[in-house]
């Protein structure tokens, strides 16, 4: 059961690090360069909606599954202690538990806080793809940077929950 146990802790410590890792490069170095100005706000859209869509299909089902992963690894713990000494080998079941609240945290965060400016910057990025075009649209041109940066600020919100849910498990993991 120990390897079981041990696999488990493994596992959701590299999701959990592998994704908040995918998610500080999005915003440390791929939205600066929406940032230039000599890009229109059709390519800024363009790109943010690749950045989006290509994290949307992997990085839900890495943190949910990390999350699972953390739950039933602080179950464990308390089936079955570790032994040890020091603060992170007594309070194990506690720290892999918040671990596992700050990976799924990140559902909820983007669905009820994150989803109406997605949702804005998606139907922005279809109206590029038309024949009105946003670049054509001073009111929806000027809106493009201020969402973008909106969802900048939300993201970072899940980037700083992911990346203590990470360095919780890797703690307990090292104790």
């Amino acid at each position: 059961m120990a390897e079981y146990r041990d696999t488990i802790r493994v596992v959701s410590t590299i999701g959990l690090g592998l994704g908040s890792g995918m998610m500080l490069a999005t915003s440390s170095l791929f939205l600066p360069i929406l940032k230039q100005r000599s890009l229109t706000h059709s390519d800024k859209l363009n790109i943010w909606a690749s950045l989006f869509h290509n994290g949307a299909t992997q990085l839900p089902v890495l943190f949910v599954g990390s999350g699972v992963l953390s739950a039933v690894s602080a179950y464990l713990a308390s089936a079955a202690p570790q032994g040890g000494s020091g603060f992170v080998a007594e309070n194990r079941q506690s720290i892999l538990a918040a671990a596992s609240l700050l990976a799924l945290f990140s559902a909820p965060w983007t669905r009820f806080v994150m989803w109406d400016n997605i949702q804005r910057l998606l139907t922005f990025q279809e109206l590029a793809g038309s024949s009105a075009g946003v670049d054509k649209s001073p009111l929806v041109a000027n809106d493009v940077d201020a969402q973008i940066h909106k969802w900048d600020m939300q993201h970072r919100v899940r980037i700083v929950t992911l990346s203590a849910a990470f360095i919780f498990s890797a703690l307990e993991l090292a104790a």
